[in-house]
């Protein structure tokens, strides 16, 4: 009951979150323009956020997953001192990222503007990182409610702030700057909703890291593993083909990223779930809770590709524009990803759960050598179609490799 209760609030939440996100995608899409463009203008965006995505999961090294794991059960003290050690970990990730980017900035090949997002990208991946530690709190106990309202406040300063620069008829750092400051509303709105839960202190816990660090390397190898994989594509496609290319696939893989919320929902309240059972040593009603998750999540992504294959071309016109239409052809093809992503964030999460993980990163760079191949056989000649029926293919495999 819990787990429903839980799930259901975050499916509300992520609703409303996907409401705005929806308009304020939509807002970019119409209004953000480079050189009269709107189609490079969302190019370049898409470039930022990818390079979001990509330090964003770099520098979590699978931190949230193991935090949720770590705290299901403890007393509010210690559970606020593996909470701030996580956020003192993540803030000397974030000087390291910033010094690693420096020192490439020179050589990345895109216009100056772009560049110059990619920076403030990485402060705003960090912001996020920051509020997930938190939320890895009401997570471990069920306190959805806390998540959402945070996300809601964070995502509406988002919007208000985009739609503000858009008709003042700024360009794409100051869209950037919105996103940024919608996170550090998030973050604020986190930390206080946090107090009378868990008081988080901020602290280097040797004794953590030491017990935990068995555990956490081979989480981060699988969560770097994961994002290298779920975002080679778009970095492959970035460097072969003009930034209109970039910009149709990033609207159609947008849209798979709101689709995939709710897996991840359902597998992150999952976790502490799967966590107890583990631990109490009850394989049996693992295996039974997996079962059952697996037939609704099929059963659903399978409703979810019908509804998307369908309709796809008034989905990115009603999201985006006309201009963007092109976009429905690499949506399309990326639908049976759906099924495979659906089913493999179950597994996945079953298998970290049993401490098992070290098992998924053999699968992952077998997935990672054929996105690599593939891309770059494929991208050049076939543009974003190429990418889209790789992401199906990889995505197939690694769903069999982690069932």
């Amino acid at each position: 009951r819990s787990l429903a209760a839980n799930t259901a609030i975050q499916l509300f939440g992520r609703f409303l979150t996907l409401v705005i996100s929806v308009v304020t995608l939509s807002f970019i899409a119409n209004h953000l323009t480079a050189n009269g463009s709107a189609l490079e203008g969302y190019g370049q965006y898409s470039i930022v956020l990818t390079y979001i995505s990509i330090i964003g999961a770099t520098a979590d090294l699978g931190l949230f997953t193991l935090v949720v794991r770590e705290i299901t059960g403890l007393p509010p003290e210690k559970a606020g001192k593996v909470v701030g050690a996580a956020i003192l970990f993540r803030f000397l990730l974030l000087v390291a990222a910033l010094l690693v980017l420096a020192g490439i900035f020179p050589f990345l090949p895109y216009d100056l503007v772009v560049k110059q997002g990619i920076l403030l990208g990485a402060i705003i991946a960090f912001l996020m990182l920051f509020s997930q530690s938190i939320a890895a709190i009401f997570q471990a106990n069920y306190q959805a409610e806390k998540i959402v309202t945070a996300e809601v406040l964070g995502r509406l300063v988002m919007l208000i702030l985009t739609i503000f620069f858009l008709f003042r008829g700024d360009g794409l750092i100051p869209v950037i700057m919105a996103n940024l400051i919608g996170n550090v509303v998030l973050l604020g709105a986190s930390y206080a909703l946090s107090r009378r839960t868990v008081p988080i202190r901020i602290n280097f816990d040797w004794s953590f890291w030491k017990q935990s660090l068995p555990e956490f390397w081979s989480i981060a190898v699988v969560t770097v593993l994961g994002l290298i994989h779920f975002r080679i594509d778009s970095l492959i496609l970035s460097f072969y083909q003009p930034v209109t290319e970039v910009g149709i696939y990033g609207v159609a893989y947008r849209v798979l990223d709101i689709v995939l919320v709710i897996p991840a929902i359902l597998a992150a309240n999952l976790l502490p779930l799967l966590t107890k059972l583990g631990a109490e040593g009850k394989s049996a009603e693992m295996a039974q809770l997996v079962s059952r998750m697996t037939g609704n999540l099929w059963a659903g992504s399978i409703a979810i590709g019908a509804a998307v294959l369908a309709l796809a071309p008034w989905v990115i016109v009603f999201i985006t524009r006309s201009d963007f239409v092109a976009a429905a052809v690499p949506l399309r093809l990326l639908v049976p990803a759906f099924v495979f992503l659906f089913l493999t964030s179950l597994f996945a999460q079953a298998v970290i759960a049993m401490k098992e993980q070290k098992r998924l990163i053999s699968g992952y760079l077998l997935v990672i050598a054929l996105d690599v191949v593939f891309n770059l056989v494929l991208i050049p000649n076939y543009s974003y179609r190429g990418a889209a029926i790789t992401t199906v293919a990889s995505e197939a495999v690694l769903m069999v490799y982690s069932f």
